[in-house]
């Protein structure tokens, strides 16, 4: 159950956003909906390469982010070089049958990707875009390659950092390695530690954020030994298969080796923390098979979204759901689990698995959401040979195919509180503090509807200026609207805490919103002008955040 306290009202300019209850004082004719972004319909990344084997758009494979320094878009990938026949003939998953590198694209659009020869490496007469392992048994298989970029970094070299995982005769271990343009890598003589403990700890799907506020790393991981639980030998347990993890018994958490989703956390990118869950399926809520592959971490507002990556284990398939946490540590589903993202129709290119591992990016009014694609299963294609599986995919090399997929959602789009078909709709906040001036909201309006507001001190007496009938009704379609009252954009600072004696409320706030046939996505309390001049940055560049 959520926990609240009177701080969390306290919103100063933080967009608020309506993935719970927190900032409603009382509704009247007013329902909340959950929006999907619309896919793109080709993949924007698709057909391997010459000196590709399978570009592997997978759970915790990839990543996208905006480098702010030259404008562009960067996206690096494993491809994946699984020798299936040396899997089948020898009968064991190793390091000689297991081989990836990563790869890298960019674009300027996110639409056009290039993945021209980048003079690092050539194969095969090829000038590849291969930036990270060299393709060999010594070098292994490089994956969970997420890169984070540190704007307070004073070392341009190290711009860019990345905790990643390699399987290589050394065995299993996580690395760090640092870049100055996400192309250029050099990996650190300084193993990681977690909990204290070098090596190990982490597991093998990694996605790292920064945090800027407090200059602090993030990590959603897996746990080592996740799957490590004791079971009764007196069950059947089947084949299980070579990839799949063991039975599950519900209510029994000590027998759940089910994928979960853990966090660390470190100031110096190498001392982290001992892996920490945040996120487990839940008997009675998920399905009996559901697995949590991984999850990434996505700032809006005052508070951090989750794109949970659910892994379906007995259709082999996967797709995303939303998750939110306003502290960073307790977690809370939406939308009671339903998909976000979901896989493509019959013979679409994504139509077994979707993934988001990366931030989405804001462009213009939009959030770009790139996402992984697969018409193949998860691991059918891997170990289908050695279990002797019938699947399409098991028979037909040709039937294995993952890519890099583009879904737009509006800004802030995720959930929005909409009004009764016929009747007005009223949604009162409760009292809070801010320290802005303006009042931005981000609204759609349809024909023959309205929005206005009316500004109230914590006492409910109206705001000098600011009353219902002096608003000027909002009528069209704006992700940054600022609310006028008879032309006039400021509704006044409130004095903040202390600066008031107790019993007065003045230092409060509170918004009525009346709607008609309209829509509220999020409300902002901002310092002049601000407005216009995030409504202008987007032409500059791409942002991580909205």
């Amino acid at each position: 159950m959520m926990k609240y306290s009177p701080t969390m009202l306290a919103i100063m300019g933080a967009k608020q956003l309506f993935f719970d209850d927190l900032i409603i004082e009382t509704v009247n004719e007013i329902t909340r909906t959950f929006h999907r972004p619309v896919k793109v319909e080709a993949p924007v990344i698709g057909d391997a390469m010459p000196w590709e084997q399978v570009p592997y758009f997978s759970g915790g494979t990839h990543a996208v982010f905006a480098d702010p320094e030259d404008g562009l878009l960067k996206c690096l990938y494993n491809d994946f070089r699984l020798d299936r026949d040396h899997w089948k003939r020898t009968g064991s998953l190793t390091v000689e049958n297991h081989i990836m590198t990563v790869n890298y694209a960019q674009s300027e659009d996110g639409l056009a990707w290039e993945r021209t020869g980048l003079g690092l490496r050539m194969e095969g007469g090829h000038d590849t875009n291969i930036v990270f392992g060299d393709g060999t048994v010594e070098d292994g298989a490089v994956w969970a390659f997420c890169p984070v970029l540190n704007p307070h970094e004073t070392d341009p070299a190290r711009r860019f950092r990345t905790l990643y995982f390699n399987w290589s005769k050394e065995g299993m271990r996580q690395h760090v390695a640092f870049s100055p343009d996400a192309i250029h890598w050099t990996r650190s003589d300084q193993r990681p530690s977690f909990g204290g403990q070098e090596g190990g700890g982490a597991g093998d799907v990694i996605v790292t954020h920064y945090k800027p506020a407090t200059r602090q790393y993030v990590a959603s991981v897996r746990h080592e030994r996740m799957s490590d639980v004791h079971l009764n030998p007196g069950n059947p347990r089947g084949d299980g298969g070579y990839l799949a993890f063991e039975p599950h018994y519900p209510l029994d958490f000590a027998k759940v080796p089910k994928r979960m989703v853990w966090q660390i956390e470190s100031g110096d990118f190498f001392n982290w923390s001992e892996p920490h869950l945040i996120l487990a399926p839940q008997d009675g809520f998920d399905n009996l098979d559901d697995e949590f592959y991984g999850m990434c971490q996505h700032p809006t507002g005052d508070i951090t979204l989750g794109f949970l990556n659910v892994f379906q284990k007995a259709n082999n398939t996967m797709q995303v759901q939303l998750v939110y946490s306003r502290d960073g540590h307790a977690w809370h589903r939406l939308n009671r689990g339903q998909p976000f993202l979901s896989p493509g129709p019959a013979g679409s290119w994504d139509r077994c698995m979707v993934t988001v591992m990366s931030r989405p990016v804001v462009r213009g009014d939009e959030l770009f959401i790139f996402h992984g694609g697969s018409k193949s299963h998860h691991d059918w294609w891997m170990s289908g040979p050695v279990e002797g599986l019938d699947a399409p995919e098991v028979h037909d090399m040709k039937q294995v195919g993952y890519g890099l997929g583009l879904a737009k959602l509006r800004l802030d789009g995720f959930v929005s509180l909409d009004t009764s078909p016929v009747r007005e709709g009223i949604m009162v906040t409760r009292p809070f503090i801010s320290d802005g001036e303006e009042l931005i909201i981000n609204a759609d309006v349809a024909p023959g509807g309205y929005v206005q507001v009316e500004v109230v001190d914590g006492a409910d007496h109206p705001v000098p200026g600011c009353a219902r009938n002096e608003c000027d009704a909002f009528t069209g379609d704006s992700v940054r609207h600022v609310v006028t009252w008879k032309g006039k954009k400021t509704i006044g600072k409130g004095q903040g805490v202390g600066a008031v004696h107790a019993g007065e409320f003045n230092h409060f706030r509170k918004l009525r919103f009346f709607m008609r046939k309209a829509r509220l996505y999020s409300f902002q309390i901002d310092a002049p002008g601000e407005a216009e001049r995030k409504a202008a940055f987007p032409g500059m560049g791409w942002r991580t955040e909205g």
